[in-house]
């Protein structure tokens, strides 16, 4: 199994193009997991709640989303990545396990870190392990560690 992990310094607020850059960076690459960066597509730094709710998409929705499923698809892989989800009138910071056949699993962020606390709330969603072609896989964002 190859797994590779692709860090890109994302445009902030530039979905579109993150996404279209990143697709253009891997698509010739081997892989059966692909890994991508808490918030890959949206940047980070948020000013506030209501900057990063513009952003956010409910799971399974969205640009990046679609973008990368195509690409799981594509390449018949599982892409996992980072996005500011938008669920039940809560904003959480994600990340989304895409399968190639277009089923997801999304694991938010239970440990907030500094100013993160004041735009997202803690993750509801816990730990949990999902198999993926014979490997135990589980997800973690960044301070969760």
């Amino acid at each position: 199994m190859k797994v590779a992990i692709y860090q890109n310094d994302p445009l902030f607020g530039e979905v579109e193009k993150n996404v279209l850059e990143t697709g253009r960076a891997v698509m010739e690459k081997e892989f059966d997991i692909l890994v991508l960066p808490e918030l890959f597509a949206t940047g980070y730094l948020f000013r506030d709640k209501e900057e990063a709710l513009e952003l956010a998409d409910p799971a399974g929705t969205g640009y990046a989303f679609g973008g990368l499923f195509q690409l799981a698809e594509i390449k018949n892989a599982l892409i996992i990545y980072g996005f500011p989800e938008k669920r039940d009138g809560k904003l959480f910071n994600s990340a989304i396990a895409v399968f190639p056949n277009g089923d997801f699993r999304v694991y938010q962020k239970t440990h907030l870190f500094d100013r993160e606390k004041e735009i997202f709330s803690p993750g509801e969603t816990g730990f949990f392990v999902f198999e993926f072609r014979g490997a135990r896989i589980g997800i973690m964002i960044c301070f969760d560690w």
